[in-house]
């Protein structure tokens, strides 16, 4: 059976906020994200529970920093390296990052030297798309990448997570806002206890 496409214009709208998968290095990212128009209200909340996260830490940035680590880092519950969902650390993984490393030449989008990542950060690949802005490149690395790493990390990681745990990590609602516009499922439900 084929998968089918997401809506575009709700993944578009998702890379509005592609800047959240990045580290949060300074005071500055949450006064963006504060500031992006999202007409999602679903995604809207997720973004706002970030900025409530931030103020309800007496806006220290090491507590967001933390929980981006526990997320993404430190016995990762989210792994950022969508290859790696895929390939695991087979040789075709490699291919896969020499080919994202190809279309970002091709398209002129350069990974900033400082920033230090592979390709296949979903952080890169968020940020790629939303320069580009082309649905024909979406499409393709939507199907060839992000679905199936998604659909993966799902099945392997995401549905053994408690829902407690999600709903009080907004990294993993936001990742969980993800994995249902892909289409991966739909069964639990976003709202706070």
């Amino acid at each position: 059976m084929k998968k089918l496409l997401p809506n575009l214009n709700d993944f578009k709208e998702f890379l509005k906020i592609s800047d959240i998968f990045d580290y949060p290095k300074d005071h500055l990212f949450i006064k963006n994200i504060k500031f992006i128009k999202i007409s999602n209200p679903k995604l809207n909340l997720i973004v706002n529970e970030f900025v409530e996260f931030y103020e309800k830490n007496d806006s220290n940035l090491d507590s967001l920093q933390e929980l981006y680590t526990l997320t993404f880092d430190l016995k990762p519950i989210f792994y950022p390296y969508l290859s790696y969902y895929i390939h695991y650390d087979s040789f075709n993984r490699n291919t896969e990052m020499i080919k994202l490393r190809d279309l970002y030449n091709k398209y002129e989008f350069y990974l900033d030297k400082e920033l230090n990542e592979l390709p296949d950060h979903i952080f890169i690949v968020l940020k790629f798309l939303e320069f580009v802005n082309n649905d024909e490149i979406l499409k393709e690395l939507l199907m060839n990448l992000i679905i199936p790493s998604f659909n993966n990390y799902y099945n392997s990681v995401f549905r053994q997570l408690k829902p407690d745990f999600i709903l009080n990590n907004p990294y993993c609602k936001l990742i969980y806002y993800l994995i249902n516009i892909l289409n991966i499922d739909s069964s639990l439900s976003m709202e706070a206890n």
